[in-house]
């Protein structure tokens, strides 16, 4: 009963066109709980609040980190909700549960500021005369860091989210939660547009806006792919993935005085704590701009 539950629970996830990347998750971390419970003769009915703890320690003497560990039990925690909903369960094994897992306090990896400037220099110089794959990663990678946009959302964006006229793309994000983010720079709009046009050139029927030469819809995967081969060609040796330019993007604009809730508002986060983290980036960074230019030091050369 269990496999065949996570099987239609699988199915379920893949209907309401959850990513890839997302599916594959569960996928893992449901089998694993499957097994798990297949060696203590524990059928889907009978999963107790005292079987969720049993597993996560069983996870922990694994090896797993607390970020792995705190991912099973969310992915779990969906699974037995769905099962409630569909009334394969009477209850939930997760109400009343009390089970904490604490994370190690992590700052988010961001992009130096010298790489940055390295890599749009590069794309700069991406031109009418590149294919599409080049224009596809110039203007990912530009939206990217102008809105601090979700791998995984900008790769959801369908050619009728944009609004051109008045500069801005609607996007879905995590929860079902939409929000709309701005164009307002004149030169990402002109590169926007550009690929807009390029778009219609090729009259692919393709509603999702990101493209592939094929005609594909552009995915996270092969938008990391395009990225990793075009930053080893630009010879920059840290490795970037798409999600470093989120944590850039709202670094560098709480850096620049923008107000956290509106840093909040356009990065999608239900919380303003979830925000919060890149304070204490902004101020690692203040803490090295006044470590290298420090006064008593100045008076001290005159």
């Amino acid at each position: 009963m269990l496999k065949q539950a996570i099987k239609t629970f699988l199915q379920n996830c893949r209907r309401k066109e959850l990513s890839t990347h997302t599916i594959r998750a569960y996928e893992l971390d449901l089998e694993s709980f499957s097994q798990f419970c297949s060696c203590r003769t524990i059928s889907a009915d009978q999963i107790e609040a005292a079987h969720i703890n049993e597993w996560v320690d069983h996870l922990h003497l694994k090896g797993l980190s607390a970020s792995s560990r705190k991912r099973h039990l969310a992915c779990l925690k969906v699974f037995c909700r769905w099962m409630e909903e569909e009334a394969l369960i009477p209850s939930s094994p997760f109400h009343g549960l009390k089970l904490h897992i604490k994370l190690p306090k992590r700052l988010p990896r961001n992009i130096g500021q010298r790489q940055l400037q390295t890599l749009f220099s590069a794309l700069e110089e991406i031109d009418a005369s590149h294919g599409l794959a080049r224009q596809t990663l110039k203007l990912s990678l530009e939206l990217l860091i102008a809105t601090g946009l979700r791998i995984s959302e900008l790769c959801n964006i369908q050619l009728n989210d944009i609004d051109v006229e008045a500069s801005t793309i609607r996007v879905s994000g995590k929860g079902a939660r939409e929000r709309t983010v701005f164009i307002l720079d004149d030169e990402l709009k002109q590169i926007l547009l550009f690929y807009i046009n390029r778009r219609n050139q090729l009259a692919i029927d393709q509603s999702y806006f990101l493209i592939t030469p094929n005609g594909y819809r552009a995915t996270p995967d092969y938008i990391r792919r395009k990225l990793h081969q075009f930053t080893n060609e630009i010879g920059l040796t840290q490795r970037l993935t798409p999600h470093m330019f989120r944590h850039s993007a709202a670094t560098l604009l709480l850096e620049n005085g923008v107000d956290i809730r509106f840093v909040q508002r356009l990065l999608g986060h239900a919380s303003l704590s979830t925000t919060e983290i890149y304070t204490h980036v902004s101020e690692n960074s203040l803490k090295a701009a006044l470590k290298t230019g420090s006064v008593r030091k100045r008076l001290k050369i005159a």
